[in-house]
């Protein structure tokens, strides 16, 4: 089940201590069920994160990173292989994560993919029926278990995802 994070690994625009908290409790789980593709750049300041991250890979969880800047051909092949984008904006930043998430979005709509997003955020009417959300993120486990073990509503979400670039657009 390929999971794709679009843009800057950074812990300063993204909640990524918490998600790897979630990768490191149950790598057993998504080692066996997930390939996590942080699709973007990892600045050379992240060096905690990028530690966890290779020591998740060395732990065999499936997991994609990038201490090179992608090119938008291969971010384009990668974005395309995913079932679902998860957004995992800072919640608590206290600097208003509404306006902090274009990426994720942008990128569902590009490439027609459903999204997860933590619950507050709000999205326009089109993409009601694209997106599972989460309140916190020890929860978020539970909605990837969920979709993991009901395939076929992910399956709905990436059907009604490939209506969104048409509804948006107007086209």
């Amino acid at each position: 089940f390929p999971v794709t994070i679009p843009g800057s690994v950074s812990q300063g625009r993204r909640e990524y201590m918490k998600l790897l908290d979630i990768l490191e409790a149950h790598t057993e789980y998504y080692s066996a069920n997930f390939t996590i593709d942080l699709l973007g750049f990892i600045p050379q300041g992240e060096q905690a994160l990028f530690a966890r991250i290779k020591a998740l890979k060395a732990a065999g969880l499936d997991i994609l990173y990038y201490d090179y800047f992608i090119d938008v051909k291969q971010f384009d092949i990668e974005l395309y292989k995913s079932d679902i984008i998860l957004s995992n904006i800072l919640i608590d930043d206290g600097k208003g994560m509404q306006t902090k998430e274009t990426a994720a979005v942008y990128h569902m709509i590009r490439g027609a993919k459903p999204g997860i997003f933590p619950a507050g955020f709000t999205l326009d009417e089109d993409f009601k029926d694209t997106v599972v959300y989460f309140e916190t993120y020890p929860v978020l486990h539970n909605v990837f278990v969920e979709l993991q073990e009901n395939r076929s509503r992910v399956q709905t979400l990436k059907a009604a995802a490939m209506q969104v670039p048409s509804i948006v657009t107007g086209k």
